[in-house]
């Protein structure tokens, strides 16, 4: 099988989920050699910076969850409220039609 690492992500989607778990399992044994060849220094740093994104996705998903609920309960009720946060950066929402920090348009969300 050729390297897929340079595929678009169209050509990507179009991949079998066999060829896609190949792919993974050759990614995962290269990333673990790489990472044995590291000192226990490096290791115990990539450790938590991989920690660090994890709890940064977490929380990522946790506000596309709320956000997503939100929207639910306004379609269910046919009420919108407006939005306590920027949804492009998450500053606190002043009760305007922009963000005061980043200047985006603030969506009811």
């Amino acid at each position: 099988m050729e390297n897929k690492s340079a595929l678009s992500p169209e050509e990507l989607m179009a991949l079998s989920p066999e060829e896609l778990r190949v792919i993974m399992e050759k990614a995962t044994r290269e990333a673990q050699a790489q990472f044995d060849k590291m000192t226990p220094e490096e290791q115990a740093r990539v450790r938590m910076e991989a920690q660090k994104k994890i709890e940064e996705s977490n929380a990522s998903m946790q506000k596309m969850i709320e956000s997503a609920r939100k929207m639910l309960a306004e379609t269910e009720t046919g009420t919108k409220e407006m939005p306590k946060f920027c949804t492009n950066c998450g500053a606190p929402a002043g009760g305007g039609k922009f963000c005061t920090y980043c200047g985006k348009p603030l969506i009811n969300a």
